[in-house]
């Protein structure tokens, strides 16, 4: 993906380079993806996460909830899901400077004025840096485009990276924003899987 001025408390360093940590990801890609599925209706529930139904204050029992958030994203303790992510570093490793200071003064939202003693310093990465990452794992073979499918779609909710987005920061270029997928070491078009809708059944 390609991120605009992305804040560098979200953006870590690594030898004073930027990149944005595959745990980022994850996290956001869970949540939407559990978004989504609640979409799915099924007679057996099956695309119901227990774990976020009951805000993971769970027993023993529902800790192994087996729907497909779970096993792609893991769950309590050590249920660990069938996919990997890892960092996303630079695309192009040869840039030199790659951070910016902005200043800026905090504005009352009320009196619509600037507030005293309010002027402020951030650092940020600079403008349209590009940043890859990979997605590694296993999904069953008997759901895998359903799977897909909710993981573009929760892919394409994602936005802004980090916070401070009233000022600009943490968007997304969602135009260069894509996925590459191999399905058993073949390159496959993630566009055809998933133009196609929602899958009918569950």
């Amino acid at each position: 993906g390609v991120g605009n001025n992305l804040v560098n408390s979200f953006i870590l360093k690594y030898n004073n380079k930027p990149y944005i940590p595959g745990s980022l990801i994850k996290g956001k890609l869970r949540y939407n993806s559990e978004m989504i599925s609640k979409l799915f209706k099924d007679k057996d529930n099956y695309y119901e996460c227990l774990l976020s139904k009951s805000n993971f204050e769970v027993n023993e029992e529902e800790s192994n909830c087996s729907c497909p958030i779970c096993k792609m994203f893991g769950g309590q303790g050590n249920n660990r899901g069938a996919l990997i992510f890892g960092d996303n570093k630079l695309d192009d490793d040869k840039l030199s400077e790659l951070f910016m200071t902005r200043t800026g003064t905090t504005i009352d939202r009320y009196l619509k004025t600037v507030k005293n003693k309010s002027l402020y310093s951030i650092e940020t990465t600079i403008d349209k840096l590009i940043f890859l990452g990979e997605i590694n794992g296993f999904l069953r073979d008997e759901t895998y485009k359903k799977d897909i499918f909710i993981l573009n779609s929760a892919f394409n909710l994602i936005d802004t990276i980090g916070g401070n987005q009233s000022r600009g920061l943490g968007f997304l270029n969602k135009e260069k924003c894509n996925i590459k997928i191999n399905i058993d070491g073949n390159k496959c078009d993630l566009s055809e899987i998933c133009s196609k809708g929602a899958p009918n059944e569950i």
